[in-house]
């Protein structure tokens, strides 16, 4: 308990307003663990917390009942944030291990263009070779590769890229995004 008085007590001497990440994560879907691999032994989980995968809606009700949406990417640089938010380092077997964004075709199929949840302009966009695709005429959401097909994910053209995919589907992961604070 006194270490995590601790890291508030930091935080808000560096100014740090709001939520911040402290390195955990959940590699294995039963178990989270610290970035340096040591065992949770402690959690202070805040109300709300999500322990669950969830499918696009169900990931962007969660965010918007915190004050949020799912993610917007507007740059290379934020791509690289969201990344190193959800990266495991494990080479994924199938695309529900992957990352959830905000980006949809709200009105697929009478419009197929696309948008974000938080309503910013859509200005950038990362989609892996060959993407989107629409193979089954029902991908309008987007997930980002956050892991590798292979261990070196330099082999891997589609890493930290994006695909499209069913909104039905369930994710491991999905990152949510607030207002910056003025």
């Amino acid at each position: 308990m006194a270490e995590d008085s601790w890291i508030l007590q930091y935080a808000t001497q560096l100014g740090i307003k709001g939520n911040f990440y402290t390195g955990l994560n959940r590699l294995i879907k039963t178990q989270w663990s610290w970035t340096d691999g040591s065992p949770l032994d402690y959690t202070k989980w805040a109300p709300g917390t999500v322990f669950h995968d969830a499918a696009f809606d169900q990931a962007e009700t969660v965010c918007t009942s915190t004050g949020g949406h799912l993610t917007s990417i507007h740059s290379d640089e934020e791509n690289a944030f969201v990344l190193s938010l959800t990266h495991m380092g494990i080479e994924y077997r199938n695309e529900k291990q992957l990352t959830w964004i905000g980006l949809r075709k709200p009105n697929y199929p009478a419009n197929a263009t696309w948008a974000w949840t938080d309503g910013s302009k859509v200005d950038y966009f990362n989609w892996a070779p060959g993407k989107p695709e629409n193979i089954t005429g029902l991908q309008d959401c987007a997930q980002m590769y956050t892991d590798s097909l292979d261990k070196n994910p330099v082999r891997d053209t589609d890493f930290k890229r994006w695909n499209d995919v069913q909104c039905s589907l369930t994710m491991r992961a999905y990152v949510c995004k607030e207002a910056a604070l003025h």
